[in-house]
């Protein structure tokens, strides 16, 4: 076989081979904002009225559901759970959302 024609094929190869990588990489970018809108986190913020209670006294508090930018709108309850300093459950509160 011809030294050039043998040079040529392998620059073909190589280059198809680089070429399949960058389109592998878009789709894996694709696929990656893809899942990103379907199943955007949703974080919760929970805001009180003071920064630290006594025993016994009642404690206030907002709870606001965000995903990326906005209020999420896929859960319909919130659940806490209060916990002491040893990890002991106190409560349990569910609230509808």
């Amino acid at each position: 076989m011809n030294y050039r024609i043998l040079m040529f094929k392998c620059c073909l190869l190589f280059a198809a081979v680089l070429l399949s990588g960058a389109v592998y990489a878009q789709n894996v970018v694709a696929q990656l904002e893809n899942y990103a809108t379907k199943f955007s986190p949703e974080r919760a913020y929970l805001h009180y009225d003071k920064s630290s209670y006594f025993p016994g006294e009642t404690i206030w508090f907002k709870a606001y559901l965000l995903n990326e930018v906005g209020t999420a709108t896929e859960s319909k309850n919130f659940y806490v759970d209060w916990i002491d300093d040893k990890g002991k459950i106190l409560q349990h509160t569910v609230a509808p959302w």
